[in-house]
C-alpha cells in the first residue's frame, strides 16, 4: 500500500538516502536501519566513489545497518520458498561484494501474517533473530497480557532447535505514528512535528514528549520480557529531510535522560538483539506453527486473506517467470557462462514472424527481459515478491508497475531504551 501518487516521489528515496548518510557524518551517536535494496542499489549506483567511501565507513561501525538483506520484504503467503531464497540471495550477494558483509537480523515488518517457512529459511541463511509488526490483533493482545510479544519461533519440527530464531513483534503492529517528525495530512499523531524547547515560546513540548515517550516505554516493558525496549522512529518513505527528523530525535533523547526515569538511546536490531542475550535468566516461549491469518481487529471482521487469491494473473505471471528464469539459470551452468551474461540471451537465436508464433514461455521473456539480459528478468521478478506486490494489495497506481514487475520500499531507523 502507498499514501498517493505523488507520495514517493515527494518522499524520494535518494533524498532520504542523501540526509541520512550526512546526519549520521555530523553525529557519531546516530544510526539508522535500512532494509528493502530495491532503490538502495539503484541509488548506490549512482554515487561517487568518495561517498561510497563514506557509506561503507558508517556500514563498518554499525551505524548503518542492514535488516533483511533481500530486495524487499516478500509477502509469505504468495510467494514460492524457491522465489524467497532468490530475491534474498540477490541482495544478499550485493552486501557481500560492496560491504563485506551480509545482515544476520530478518526484517518483515509490514507483511500480512507470516510463515514459519520464515525462521526455516533464515535460520539456515545464518540469520539470528527476525522482526515484524503484523499479527492477528486478537493474538497480539493476549501476547501482550502474558509478556510473550518475543518469543523463540522454531521453523522446522523435524530440525529442532536448529530452526529457531528470537521473534520480536512490535507493539503497534506497523510503526505508529507516536514519533513522527514530519507533516502528512493522512496520519493522526499526537505529538506535534518537532519537539519545541524554547520555554518563551507558546508551544513548547518537551514535558509532554518525555512524559509520552516514559509513559509507551514502561507499557510496552509489561509486554515483553527483560529490562529493554525499543521504539521504531517513522514510517514508510519517511525522512526525506533527515536531519529535521534526527535534530528532534536528538531532543527527545536528552530531555528523556534529564527526566531520569529510564534511559533512552540510538539503537539497532543488532544491538538490541545482544541486550536481549545478555538480559540475566531471560526465557522466552516457543512458538512452532503460523502467524496466519492476519485479522486486524479483534471482532474478527477484519481478516486480510483475499489477498491469497486476488490478481491471479499477476500471481500466474511471477510463478512461470521465476520457472523461466530458473530454467535460464540451468543452462547458463550447462554452458559455462557466468550469471546474467549478455552472451546468453533469453530466447537468443529464435526469430518469429509475428508474436503469434512464439510460445507463452517465450512471449513472457520478452515482456520481463526486453533487452534480453537474465539479470533484468531475476530484478523484475525479485521486486514482485513485495509484500505489496504479488499481493494485489497495492494502490492502484502503484499496480501499474506490473507490467514490469517492480515494486520496493525502505524503512526507517530504531532508537532503543533501557
Amino acid at each position: 500500500m502507498c499514501d498517493g501518487p505523488g507520495h514517493m516521489a515527494q518522499g524520494g528515496v535518494e533524498a532520504i538516502l542523501d540526509t541520512a548518510v550526512s546526519s549520521l557524518v555530523d553525529n557519531p551517536d546516530r544510526t539508522f536501519v535500512y532494509a528493502d535494496l530495491a532503490f538502495f542499489v539503484k541509488w548506490w549506483q549512482e554515487l561517487h566513489e568518495d561517498s561510497k567511501a563514506v557509506v561503507r565507513q558508517l556500514v563498518q561501525q554499525g551505524r548503518l545497518e542492514f535488516t533483511g538483506g533481500g530486495i524487499v520484504q516478500h509477502d509469505e503467503a504468495n510467494s514460492h520458498y524457491s522465489g524467497m531464497v532468490d530475491q534474498m540471495s540477490i541482495g544478499m550477494r550485493f552486501l557481500q561484494a560492496e560491504f563485506g558483509q551480509a545482515p544476520h537480523i530478518a526484517w518483515q515488518l509490514d507483511g500480512f501474517g507470516h510463515s514459519r517457512t520464515e525462521p526455516l529459511l533464515k535460520s539456515m541463511g545464518g540469520f539470528e533473530a527476525i522482526f515484524f509488526g503484523r499479527s492477528d490483533e486478537s493474538d497480539m493482545q493476549q501476547r501482550k497480557a502474558n509478556r510473550s510479544l518475543e518469543l523463540v519461533w522454531r521453523g522446522s519440527e523435524a530440525y529442532g532447535s536448529e530452526t529457531d530464531m528470537f521473534t520480536s513483534q512490535y507493539p503497534t503492529g506497523p510503526p505508529s505514528m507516536t514519533w513522527f517528525f514530519e507533516r502528512r495530512n493522512n496520519y493522526a499523531k499526537p505529538l506535534a512535528d518537532s519537539i519545541k524547547d524554547d520555554p518563551e515560546t507558546g508551544s513548547y513540548n518537551v514535558k509532554e514528549a518525555v512524559d509520552m515517550f516514559v509513559q509507551k516505554a514502561k507499557e510496552w516493558q509489561g509486554c515483553v520480557r527483560g529490562t529493554d525496549v525499543f521504539f521504531f522512529m517513522g514510517s514508510d518513505f519517511t525522512h526525506s529531510d533527515a536531519r529535521m527528523w534526527f535534530n528532534n530525535v536528538d531532543k527527545l533523547i536528552h530531555y528523556v535522560n534529564k527526566d531520569g526515569r529510564v534511559n533512552a538511546f540510538y539503537s539497532t536490531p543488532s544491538r538490541y538483539l545482544a541486550a536481549k542475550r545478555a538480559t540475566p535468566g531471560l526465557t522466552l516461549p516457543l512458538k512452532t506453527d503460523d502467524f496466519y491469518p492476519y485479522c486486524g481487529n479483534t471482532d474478527g471482521s477484519d481478516y486480510w486473506t483475499g489477498y491469497f487469491t486476488s490478481r491471479p494473473t499477476l500471481k500466474g505471471q511471477v510463478r512461470r517467470g521465476w520457472a523461466l528464469l530458473h530454467a535460464i539459470h540451468q543452462v547458463e551452468v550447462l554452458a559455462q557462462l557466468q550469471p546474467g551474461s549478455r552472451q546468453l540471451a533469453t530466447s537468443r537465436g529464435m526469430r518469429y514472424e509475428g508474436p503469434q508464433q512464439a510460445s507463452e514461455t517465450v512471449q513472457l521473456a520478452y515482456k520481463l527481459a526486453p533487452d534480453n539480459d537474465p539479470a533484468v528478468l531475476e530484478f523484475a521478478l525479485a521486486t514482485s515478491l513485495h509484500h505489496d506486490g504479488i499481493t494485489g494489495t497495492q494502490c492502484h497506481h502503484g499496480g501499474h508497475h506490473s507490467a514490469t514487475l517492480r515494486t520496493g520500499a525502505e524503512r526507517p531507523p530504531a532508537a532503543g531504551i533501557r
